[in-house]
């Protein structure tokens, strides 16, 4: 009786995982998916430790397939704890608040 995998090719390139002839597993995420957005959104953010709306809105323009994934992995990276609201008030000059969102530690 032969052993077949339960990964078929197609699976290996839609996020599924598998061990592969070392050991180790094979994980591919597909960067317009949901993990992908939140993947991009942390990368965005870790540079300084905050990131504003505007910001997250101009660097996953590209990542987004509907216009409620952006809101809803930040809704479960808050949830997480991965990220807080935070608002950043205007400079020494003035200005207006900006509202984004930083890493917790």
């Amino acid at each position: 009786m032969r052993m077949t995998s339960r990964l078929t090719p197609k699976s290996r390139w839609h996020g599924a995982s598998g061990p592969n002839k070392y050991g180790s597993t094979l994980v591919n995420v597909d960067m317009q998916d949901f993990p992908g957005v939140c993947q991009r959104i942390m990368e965005l953010a870790t540079k300084d430790r905050w990131i504003s709306v505007r910001d997250l809105n101009r660097g996953c323009q590209n990542f987004l397939k509907k216009g409620g994934d952006l809101g809803a992995a930040l809704d479960y990276l808050v949830k997480a704890e991965r990220l807080r609201v935070e608002v950043r008030g205007g400079g020494p000059k003035g200005g207006r608040p900006s509202d984004g969102y930083a890493l917790c530690d």
